[in-house]
């Protein structure tokens, strides 16, 4: 009786056609490198609204050092809600994203790239910058 199941999944040698399709992991019919790219691109917007935020923050402690505010609590205070937003989308897009990508190239050693590494490292950068500027501004600013 002859099998079913397609010619890949057989005890038939494999052909270089089926081979290269078998880089497909799980049946999902993406290859390791268009998740890559995914997972880079997700990276890519995920780390947008954080970036934003800590470069505003940045210029606002630079300011706020030369000159006295009217309100000095007011548009600290007022950033808080924006801030928790922008580090809780950082963390779920970005975050889970850059796992995804560090899982996708231990798994595939040959995928690996400059950018991605690049993004994951700047995506950690981003979603510890917010601790340590409180560090900096707590412990070593006068």
């Amino acid at each position: 009786m002859r099998s079913r199941l397609p010619p890949v999944l057989t005890d038939r040698p494999l052909s270089a056609t089926s081979r290269r399709c078998s880089k497909v992991e799980h049946g999902t019919g993406m290859l390791t490198r268009t998740k890559l790219v995914i997972a880079n691109v997700l990276m890519a917007v995920g780390i947008v609204p954080l970036a934003f935020f800590v470069v505003w923050l940045i210029g606002f402690l630079s300011w706020i050092s030369g000159h006295r505010p009217i309100i000095p609590i007011g548009d600290p205070l007022s950033m808080f809600g924006p801030f928790t937003l922008s580090f809780i989308f950082t963390a779920a897009v970005a975050g889970t994203s850059a796992a995804w990508s560090w899982d996708l190239v231990r798994a595939t050693p040959q995928s690996r790239s400059r950018v991605a590494l690049g993004l994951r490292l700047m995506t950690a950068a981003l979603l510890i910058s917010p601790f340590a500027l409180f560090f900096l501004a707590r412990f070593l600013l006068p």
